[in-house]
């Protein structure tokens, strides 16, 4: 190769000083003619730069004229591997230097690039070259494999009975794409929203997270439920559990009953973790060896009290809203608030914002999914029940568990759970700053009876028996008697009518 490229020169040379001397015998020529007739002096000077131009000019034709036919040589020359070791030789790479593809990666290379004569052409080594000048000499180690990503499988549906009971209180949520299941601690959770277009599971799930609980505690030691319904879909039908802490809400009015009765026992556990120095329910236990239960207020279509047409229910019932997603984390207590329509005039970002978590389910819209869960991705979830987003820290895509609230699964559970106590609730209630009013009857007796005292202890007698019957006979209602009675609505002694109406047993 050297030596063709040595000839090739020497030619070139010859051919460019002939040039050059007739070149320079003409502008001799050239210059003399003028210098008859016009002078010399001028044209010494110009024929002086006449000469340079063109010595530089000749020049450098044959040098242009080398390069272009070696790369000419460089592009249809072949590279032909070795017989013996079926290797390429080196490859002259320019100014750069030589470089040698024969290592193992760089050979392995170098056959991909080769034709199917097994040759290489040189053009093609060099284009390689120069888009990676490092990838034959210095090649990188080998890139660790890349595996493909597990596809998520998700099941149809799983029933929240079979769900692990987790070594510490926490809601129910659902399992993820590898069958583990998802789950919110009510020691750190504070509120909790769930929205969702209508029949992709949010019944379900409200279902499943009072299931869940009831699971956990059945007899609402550490672990209480308060809950509002007013479809009458999911808990219209709730018994009277030893979890439950006051009745199911089924109307406005009850609604903001609860809703005022979670807000005094916030306030009074308030008090009492003053009192006491502490600043969580596990500290207030163990100073007092007394038990504060979680209280978890659940709620089906929030909408039904933000949308309320009374503007003073409706702004009374955010106000208290407000306070307990606050303060209601410290005193134990939080809010589950699920809606179908998740726009800020039914869930204010304000009372949104306060959520320690957020669950969406299939949505219309990303800016839907935006008021769920502060960000879109709930709007791309598969038309299947009960998929979702779950949001605490970062999103998890999950199935959210179901409870079977058609077909009695629900209400065969709860049968199974046990009923709650005649007695007041054990946990302690001290020095209530806001405390829960105590109603007595107007009169004195009625008809010869004595009193009915929210304070009383022990059975009712067969005066007290026959009277509550005889009063929901003419009133045809539970409440209305106990309203009667009692001055109030909801809590034990509700229970305690109905159980008498019911059975005709002595109750206390």
């Amino acid at each position: 190769m050297s030596e063709n490229k040595g000839g090739c020169f020497v030619a070139f040379c010859v051919i460019g000083a002939g040039v050059l001397v007739g070149v320079g015998l003409a502008v001799d020529r050239g210059l003399s003619a003028l210098a008859e007739r016009y002078g010399d002096a001028p044209f010494e000077v110009l024929g002086a730069l006449l000469v340079l131009a063109a010595a530089l000019l000749i020049l450098a034709v044959p040098a242009l004229v080398f390069i272009v036919l070696r790369r000419q040589w460089f592009r249809t020359r072949h590279i032909y591997p070795d017989a013996s070791t079926a290797l390429f030789p080196v490859v002259d790479k320019g100014k750069a230097g030589l470089v040698n593809p024969n290592h193992e990666r760089a050979q392995i290379m170098a056959a991909m690039l080769a034709n199917a004569n097994g040759n290489l052409r040189a053009a093609t080594v060099r284009s390689a070259l120069e888009a990676n000048p490092r990838q034959w000499s210095e090649l990188p180690a080998p890139e660790p494999p890349v595996l493909p990503t597990p596809v998520a499988s998700f099941p149809q549906r799983v029933e929240v009975y079979s769900s692990p009971i987790p070594p510490k209180l926490a809601i129910p949520v659902g399992v993820d794409g590898n069958g583990r299941p998802v789950a919110l601690p009510l020691r750190s959770l504070g509120n909790v929203v769930i929205g969702g277009l209508p029949n992709f599971g949010k019944s379900e799930l409200l279902g499943s997270m009072a299931a869940g609980l009831l699971r956990q505690d059945p007899r609402g030691e550490r672990s209480q439920l308060a809950v509002i319904d007013m479809k009458l879909v999911s808990f219209g039908n709730l018994p009277n559990l030893a979890g439950l802490r006051w009745p199911v809400a089924t109307d406005l009015g009850e609604a903001h009953e609860v809703v005022a009765a979670v807000r005094a026992e916030c306030a009074r556990r308030y008090v009492a973790l003053r009192e006491a120095g502490a600043r969580t329910l596990e500290e207030y236990e163990q100073r007092t060896g007394e038990r504060l239960p979680y209280v978890t207020v659940l709620i089906d279509e929030i909408a039904d009290l933000t949308c309320d047409d009374d503007r003073g229910r409706r702004d009374r019932f955010l106000a208290s809203a407000m306070e307990l997603a606050r303060k209601g984390r410290a005193a134990g207590v939080g809010l589950v608030m699920a809606t179908q329509r998740p726009s800020v005039d039914v869930l204010p970002s304000s009372l949104r914002n306060l959520a320690g978590a957020a669950v969406a389910f299939k949505v219309q819209r990303n800016h839907d999914s935006a008021a769920i869960l502060g960000e879109p991705g709930a709007e791309a979830l598969p038309s299947t029940p009960g998929r979702c987003l779950v949001k605490r820290g970062e999103v998890i895509e999950c199935q959210a568990y179901a409870c079977g609230l058609e077909g009695g699964r629900f209400d065969a559970f709860l049968a199974s759970l046990p009923a709650a106590g005649l007695a007041a609730p054990t946990w302690p209630v001290r020095g209530t700053a806001v405390p829960e009013p105590v109603y007595r009857a107007e009169s004195a007796d009625f008809g010869g009876i004595p009193v009915f005292r929210t304070d009383a202890v022990g059975p009712y007698t067969a005066e007290q028996i026959a009277h509550i019957r005889a009063r929901y006979a003419a009133l045809g209602s539970l409440k209305a008697v106990q309203r009667e009675l009692y001055g109030q609505e909801g809590g034990h002694w509700f229970y305690a009518i109905r159980e008498t109406v019911q059975s005709g047993g002595d109750v206390c």
